[in-house]
């Protein structure tokens, strides 16, 4: 697909990252900043970074950090670059030295905060620009005083560099030209753009996104709030409905339509779209978007889905009738619902009647609402049952065994004898179940063969208790 370019006031090939702690799980606030950066650069043909900033020692995992990429991946927001902060020491260290000698920043001896009795030699930038006035692409003109945050410390030590000295190293040396991340960072912008200048760099351009929050109202919490794109992927949801619902949260598209592949996304994204409200995750809205994006999944990938599941329920293969199979896939598809959930009612045995003979209560096969006396209602069930295996046995070859047909040949004497009488024991007789799909679906899916043998069974378990 041909990427068209937007009025972004973007500059040529720009450089966007995002840049996560791998100090938790990729949660769908970093997830919806990434799918941002990532639309952005490819729109206009850009780069799109993932800067893991594992400065943070103690608190850094490398479980996490492998959490976030494969979550990235999982969405096909693949970086074309993956650093860590971690191996880039000597390159803080340079610059560290560059403002220590400029005069910028100095060394100052101190109390260290984790024992007072000691003392510690850190690195203090020399803040002569209080007022720092910048724009931002959604929130206009900003402008904001730091004098009150005196001279910040950059570094706990020259080789030891903190969160605000790294990410304005790596920005300026990586060549980021378009910074977009949650609007909690609006507070950090100043000093870094300070920072930036003293270093002699050129200032990207700044978007703050609209934080997310939950529907019970205040910011998405990863701690509170189950929002793990992982956890998300393990319930079965789709990566196209987990993109194209958060797509959404904050970004307006300049058309009525909702649904979105990434391609789609890619071509349409611009910044105009972004919006100043607080967006909200609502996983309603997640569910339908599920639905839509299994609708258009492809046959293959479905297949891949839940065919799996199906041989484990049956390893008999040959038990797996084509039609059968792709009746149930026509179900999943249908249903819209996460794929684990499907996968847990084919564990479950829910469809398993498609596939093997069901066992039941003969009970089951009289309908519950009928104007028939106890005494009169098997009778009249066997008898209808046995017209029904009738009418179906006459079908022939040429006119095609399947739904529209059955249903057409049955028709006619479900309503002369009442739907309820013949068509509930049909449903039971071919599904075991009394709640399923309707009786034709059934009978084409399991074919006129193992219907008329259902049928049969069902007329000998009533004759049984006549």
């Amino acid at each position: 697909m041909k990427h068209t370019r937007h009025n972004d006031t973007s500059a040529h090939m720009p450089v966007t990252r995002i840049a996560p702690s791998p100090t938790g799980t990729l949660h769908i606030g970093t997830a919806r900043a990434a799918l941002f950066n990532y639309l952005f650069a490819r729109c206009h043909g850009g780069k799109f970074i993932l800067r893991f900033e594992d400065t943070d020692r103690e608190r850094s995992e490398k479980l996490y950090e492998e959490d976030i990429l494969t979550a990235l991946q999982w969405l096909s927001l693949t970086p074309d670059i993956v650093v860590r902060q971690s191996d880039r020491k000597a390159v803080y260290q340079r610059h560290i030295q560059r403002l220590l000698t400029a005069g910028k920043a100095y060394l100052s001896k101190e109390p260290s905060k984790k024992d007072p009795a000691q003392e510690v030699e850190v690195v203090r930038f020399r803040n002569t620009s209080p007022v720092i006035s910048f724009t931002d692409t959604v929130r206009g003109a900003i402008t904001v005083d730091i004098g009150d945050l005196g001279d910040f410390v950059l570094a706990r030590s020259v080789d030891d560099p903190l969160y605000h000295l790294a990410a304005v190293v790596d920005d300026m040396e990586m060549g980021v030209t378009h910074i977009l991340r949650g609007d909690d960072h609006i507070i950090n912008t100043p000093r870094q753009i300070a920072l930036l200048e003293a270093l002699g760099g050129t200032r990207p351009s700044y978007t703050h996104l609209p934080l997310i929050h939950s529907p019970s109202g205040g910011k998405l919490s990863k701690r509170k709030d189950a929002t793990a794109v992982t956890a998300f992927r393990d319930l079965g949801y789709l990566p196209e409905a987990i993109v194209n619902a958060i797509a959404l949260m904050g970004w307006s598209p300049k058309r009525d339509d909702e649904v979105f592949s990434l391609e789609e996304l890619v071509a349409t994204f611009s910044l105009s779209g972004i919006q100043k409200k607080e967006a909200v995750f609502n996983e309603k809205k997640l569910l339908w978007f599920q639905k839509q994006h299994l609708q258009r999944l492809s046959e293959y990938r479905l297949r891949k889905e839940v065919l799996p599941s199906l041989v484990e329920r049956f390893p008999v293969r040959s038990r797996l009738q084509p039609r059968s199979v792709k009746t149930v896939l026509h179900a999943v598809r249908e249903k819209g619902a996460p794929l684990a959930e499907e996968r847990l009612l084919i564990a479950g045995g829910v469809y398993d009647f498609y596939f093997t003979e069901p066992t039941y209560a003969t009970q089951l096969l009289l309908p519950p609402k009928s104007d028939m006396s106890p005494k009169d209602l098997p009778s009249a069930v066997l008898s209808g049952l046995w017209k029904t295996y009738a009418l179906l046995r006459q079908m022939s070859a040429y006119t095609g065994w399947d739904e529209g047909h059955i249903q057409q040949q049955v028709w006619s004497h479900a309503e002369q004898q009442g739907k309820s009488l013949i068509l509930w024991p049909l449903r039971v007789a071919l599904s075991g179940q009394d709640k399923s799909p309707g009786p034709f679906l059934i009978a084409q899916a399991i074919g006129k063969r193992q219907t008329m043998r259902r049928i049969q069974r069902a007329c000998a378990l009533l004759e049984g208790i006549l």
